[in-house]
């Protein structure tokens, strides 16, 4: 039986020994790797830093195209606003004369689609008398006729 404690202890203490060797091994590595983290975070700062840079400086000329573009967009307006003026100042000489014109051969397109309407009206017949005899309701007769004028 004492064989048993030997063998035991034996393998206690090898066990013991082991471990102590294996523990003393891996500080080195677990500082090792703790060393290469640090250089690691320290390489990212570093990163950071410059892409930070990169990016106000990126930001800045940006903003000074961002003007630059806005102070053109202005021009463009103001330029578009005048040319815009002047096709109406323009549009609206010709377009007095060319209202009027339409007007006329609106009123005379009216007057040869409904002659008879006109006919009877000038004749001196009433709307109900010219609606029971042409067949258009008082409501159609009482437009056309204000349409040309005649109401």
């Amino acid at each position: 039986m004492d064989g048993w404690i030997y063998l035991v202890l034996l393998f206690g203490i090898f066990i013991g020994l082991v471990l102590f060797f294996t523990k003393n091994k891996k500080e080195p590595a677990e500082q090792q790797t703790l060393q290469m983290m640090q250089s690691f975070a320290n390489e990212l700062v570093a990163e950071n830093q410059r892409i930070t840079q990169t990016m106000m400086e990126i930001n800045k000329q940006t903003s000074v195209k961002i003007v630059e573009i806005q102070k053109t967009l202005q021009q463009l307006e103001y330029r578009i606003t005048q040319l815009e003026e002047r096709a109406w100042k323009e549009q609206n000489v010709s377009n007095s004369s060319s209202e009027e014109d339409q007007q006329v051969r609106d009123i005379l397109h009216l007057r040869n689609r409904y002659k008879e309407v006109f006919d009877l009206y000038y004749k001196g017949l009433s709307i109900e008398e010219i609606s029971k005899k042409l067949g258009y309701g008082k409501g159609e007769l009482e437009l056309i006729l204000q349409l040309s004028g005649k109401r």
